[in-house]
């Protein structure tokens, strides 16, 4: 193998996949998941009750309702009614008379159900008129993301590691379309070193890719190396995947529709690991995706170990084998009948 010449083929993508829209939308759109994701799902220690509160209010009041909450105070009535007034839920609470405990609920009227009892609890609770039945206490597990944030950069690493495939696709199409594909047959250039050609460039920006999505989200501090260490398991299945569209498609409408049908095991494998109950998932086993997830999932929530790690890895690697053993042979004749 002679990597000049597999630099080459991955040189030749590169300048005509930048022409390609469709290219182009696919090396994006992980970056622009990433910042929809960031700008519609807060962090959990953004997701905290809110209350507002005057001057006049005792500090004591303040200190105790900072257990339970972020509090802001503000100059006046008028002020906290603005505040209350804001697009956000926030509970309001004003002095109303002379005795200590004369405070009133200041609320918007559409905020959730529940939250003026939430309020007058609390007031209760300092003023000791009964005592709390609910013990608030706060704890982010030693992470600072809400779980739809979490969630979300799971799809987009899963996302990532299958786009490099429907680019090799996308390529071997073009190839195909423009005849240049027989040219290549009979040129010095060997089945492997067209195949490394293809995957290097979308290997190499999913790495990429990763790294960058991980630091935008603010999913960071995680365990980099064991994301390194599931970069090359997780590409296998959609490369191979990206290669058997490639040899199978006739144009790239027919490739665009065949990588629509493929992604299907990537979103069954994410949805069923979502909302499947723990004790039926064994039936998506399978899916070498499904696995990768659990990968990522431990990594993101810095609850896997490298034993555990290392099985949800080598599961995904295992199954990716075993699909590139079933399919093989179809691409090897099909690259060279093309």
């Amino acid at each position: 193998m002679k990597i000049k010449r597999v630099m080459k083929v991955a040189g030749r993508d590169i300048r005509s996949g930048m022409r390609d829209s469709m290219f182009l939308i696919m090396v994006i759109m992980p970056f622009v998941m990433a910042i929809v994701i960031t700008a519609v799902t807060p962090k959990s220690n953004e997701i905290t009750v809110k209350f507002a509160v005057t001057e006049a209010m005792d500090t004591e009041l303040i200190s105790f309702l900072e257990n339970y909450g972020q509090v802001s105070v503000h100059a006046d009535r008028e002020a906290l009614v603005e505040r209350v007034e804001q697009l956000d839920e926030v509970i309001g609470f004003d002095k109303t008379g002379p005795a200590a405990d004369d405070y009133g609920i200041l609320l918007q009227g559409n905020e959730s159900e529940g939250t003026d009892m939430t309020g007058a609890m609390l007031l209760d609770a300092f003023f000791g008129r009964k005592a709390m039945n609910f013990d608030v206490r706060l704890d982010d597990l030693g992470k600072s993301e809400s779980p739809f944030r979490t969630a979300g950069s799971l799809f987009i690493m899963l996302y990532i590691l299958a786009i490099p495939g429907f680019m090799v696709g996308l390529s071997l199409v073009e190839e195909k379309e423009s005849n240049t594909m027989s040219a290549l047959n009979v040129s010095p250039l060997t089945i492997p070193e067209l195949i490394l050609g293809k995957a290097l460039f979308g290997s190499a920006a999913a790495l990429f890719q990763m790294y960058v999505i991980i630091f935008m989200l603010g999913i960071y501090p995680v365990n980099l190396l064991m994301v390194l260490a599931m970069w090359i398991p997780g590409l296998i299945s959609g490369l191979i995947i990206g290669f058997l569209i490639g040899v199978a498609a006739k144009d790239q409408i027919a490739a665009i529709g065949m990588m629509k049908f493929s992604f299907l095991p990537l979103v069954v494998s994410f949805a069923g690991s979502l909302f499947i109950p723990d004790k039926w998932q064994f039936f998506l086993w399978w899916s070498p995706f499904y696995w990768m997830y659990k990968a990522f999932d431990g990594i993101f929530n810095l609850h896997a170990g490298w034993g555990d790690f290392g099985i949800n890895a080598g599961l995904t690697l295992a199954l990716s084998l075993v699909f590139l053993i079933i399919s093989s042979k179809k691409i090897k004749l099909g690259l060279r009948s093309m």
